[in-house]
């Protein structure tokens, strides 16, 4: 059987490093690594692609990628030397999969659309970065079809839909309303006055081991709101027909109701390596043995689920607003804005710089200012919007980072 190869884009972060463990447990029979890239983990990276045997590394901070290129486990592999390399190894590449991973939302964006307007050769495009989905997803969706790619969403939830639909993007006109499950962070159960929270309770999640920036956003179900625009774009769904449930178990991923009455739910235990798995070897999807022991169905034998208290998350409630926006560049300004506000924010927040309780006030302040400073500008062609929403994006960045309290 002939391999395929992976680049893996942000091989060190938690989706990444969950992502190299399901490839090692397969490079053997089914596949290779070509690339692993990331932001400046010199050492893990390093380790990575020894593990791997991958062939390229790339890390995009400089100063960490002198660091790597000067290791002697690195004298054998290509180190690639700028971005804009980085950026023509994805263009012309003869790799077989791409995984992004990326938390930076100007770096995964950039990687997509080097990765989707390729047009020599059908890729598989497996997408935990949300946030390219959420602002340029229909552009995004559109270069896929059009060019032969496959994109397949790697979050746990959109994956979720996604294997509910049969390993599909297409709704088919099948389906009256997805329900997109949510655990409701740290604050959902244990309830606190918002001023009081510190950085390491919102960064204690009772069920996932993330990053920082999405740990806060569960905490203040801002992700939620996110999943809920990135799978309007990804199904061609209007954010209408995509319903919010409180599921503190974390055992059903998400639901899709269809118009025959009937529901469909995919279960199981709380981990990156099934979704992973499943994108990885699709359209086999679990043809083969997983990376888990199969769960015993009788551990289900509790399951809640219940609508968010939007008076104790009002971040979500704003975003849900958003989310709402019917108008092209109305949408484009407020998605780009917001995702700036809210990195910023979330950033001063962890550094302790900005309350917990202030979050939402910088992000509805942020984007009405972005909607008003930008209301009129922007390209009409859709494939400029890029470079648009990155420059609403980092505007909000900048106005956002000035904001403390």
């Amino acid at each position: 059987m002939k391999k395929e190869e992976v680049v893996i884009l942000g091989s060190t972060g938690s989706v990444g490093t969950s992502t190299v463990q399901v490839i090692e447990k397969h490079k053997d029979r089914r596949f290779r690594v070509g690339l692993l890239a990331a932001c400046s983990n010199v050492q893990k990276i390093a380790g990575q692609a020894k593990k791997l045997g991958a062939a390229s590394v790339y890390l995009d901070n400089p100063s960490a990628r002198e660091d790597l290129a000067h290791l002697k486990s690195m004298k054998t592999r290509r180190v690639l030397e700028s971005r804009s390399e980085l950026i023509h190894f994805l263009g012309a590449g003869s790799f077989d999969i791409a995984v992004v991973t990326f938390a930076d939302f100007e770096m995964s964006t950039l990687v997509l659309r080097a990765l989707l307007e390729r047009r020599d050769r059908a890729l598989k495009v497996l997408v935990a970065s949300k946030e390219p989905i959420v602002v340029f997803g229909d552009y995004f969706k559109e270069l896929a079809v059009s060019h032969g790619h496959h994109l397949i969403p790697l979050d746990s939830e959109p994956s979720a839909i996604y294997q509910c639909l049969g390993g599909s993007l297409s709704a088919n006109g099948d389906v009256e309303k997805i329900y997109l499950t949510a655990t409701g962070g740290p604050f959902y159960k244990n309830p606190v006055a918002y001023d009081r929270v510190t950085p390491a309770m919102a960064l204690n999640h009772p069920i996932w081991n993330m990053g920082k920036k999405i740990t806060v956003d569960s905490a203040t179900l801002v992700n939620k709101a996110l999943e809920l625009m990135e799978i309007g774009h990804l199904f061609s769904l209007s954010t209408g027909a995509v319903k919010i449930l409180i599921h503190p178990q974390c055992v059903v991923h998400s639901m899709v109701a269809m118009r025959n009455g009937s529901i469909l739910a995919q279960m199981g235990p709380a981990t990156m390596k099934l979704p992973i798995h499943y994108g990885l070897l699709w359209p086999r999807g679990f043809s083969e043995n997983g990376v888990l022991k199969p769960i015993d169905a009788r551990a289900f034998s509790h399951l809640t689920f219940e609508e968010p208290d939007l008076k104790r998350f009002p971040a979500l409630k704003f975003a849900l607003e958003i989310a709402g926006i019917a108008d092209q560049r109305k949408r484009l300004i407020a998605r780009s804005a917001f995702l700036g506000a809210d990195e910023a924010a979330v950033e001063n927040f962890v550094s302790k710089r900005l309350s917990f309780a202030k979050i939402p006030t910088v992000l509805k302040e942020t984007v009405r200012k972005a909607q008003k400073h930008f209301m009129g500008q922007g390209p009409r062609a859709r494939a400029q919007d890029l470079e648009f929403g990155l420059q609403v994006y980092r505007w909000a960045k900048e106005k956002a980072s000035a904001r403390g309290g």
